[in-house]
């Protein structure tokens, strides 16, 4: 019962147990991003890094704001 939450929906729990993220999981998301990170570099020429880099500098200065 100690590994058991309230979920939010009523009358269903959630267990850490048996929905946990193995290496085997994290390697694969691993390989995901980097794979369209390279794609991403060769086929745009980084722009959606680029796009990503300027939304998250807008995000962190927004949160600066409410500091």
């Amino acid at each position: 019962m100690r590994d058991l939450v309230l979920s939010g929906i009523p009358g269903r729990t959630f267990s850490f147990e048996s929905h946990a993220m193995t290496n085997r999981i994290a390697i694969i998301l691993g390989l995901i991003i980097v794979a369209g990170l390279g794609f991403d570099m060769i086929r745009n020429d980084s722009a959606g890094l680029v796009f990503l880099g300027r939304k998250f500098i807008e995000f962190v200065e927004y949160l600066a704001f409410w500091r």
